[in-house]
């Protein structure tokens, strides 16, 4: 399938989850998500320009003694029309991922293993962490700075939470990457059979 047929099918299956979906099809459609993210940011990194960041940092010793540090940097994203762009192919991208995953013999319920591992160590990390106060004082403006930083609890395990997680996004990327099945499965026949 061309990167434009892709383009294509993925659009005109807009949310369209039951079939299969080719690797090529998959991934031209993340090249043209990929592509069209960057065009969008360049475009509005020339009209807006850049997003001016004030970062402060603070470190606390042992002692609990703070520091402070400031930097200003700038940030190029693709603003409103990125934002705009997200939405209008998040539903194509779903569509086409749960596809892709049923092209190889999985089923939707694939694409939440990933998303769980990251909730749950994100609930897990608000749920043991500490709340550690911050003065303020020796801020510019002391009203715009947070009173407190959030530091994780256990941090063993927070770290086989990470690492769980991030093993539950290499299986997924392998799963996407999988050949088709090449015959027809429970959900539907070989996509190349119905293509020519």
């Amino acid at each position: 399938m061309s990167f434009t047929d892709a383009i294509k099918t993925c659009f005109r299956k807009y949310v369209t989850f039951s079939g299969r979906a080719t690797r090529a099809e998959f991934w031209n459609f993340v090249l043209f998500m990929l592509i069209a993210s960057i065009a969008l940011t360049i475009v509005n990194s020339i009209i807006f320009g850049p997003t001016i960041l004030q970062n402060v940092s603070v470190t606390i010793n042992s002692a609990g003694e703070q520091t402070q540090s400031n930097s200003i940097t700038k940030q190029y994203n693709a603003g409103w029309l990125g934002t705009f762009f997200s939405i209008a192919v998040f539903l194509p991208a779903l569509s086409v991922t749960i596809r892709r995953l049923q092209d190889t013999g999985r089923n939707f319920r694939h694409l939440l293993i990933p998303i769980g591992c990251a909730g749950l160590s994100a609930t897990i990390f608000f749920a043991t962490s500490k709340s550690i106060p911050i003065d303020t004082s020796m801020f510019p403006d002391p009203s715009t700075m947070p009173t407190s930083l959030r530091m994780p609890g256990n941090i063993p395990v927070m770290i086989g939470l990470a690492l769980l997680t991030f093993a539950s996004y290499v299986f997924f990327l392998i799963w996407l990457c999988n050949s088709s099945e090449p015959t027809t499965n429970e959900f539907g026949p070989y996509p190349r059979e119905v293509s020519s």
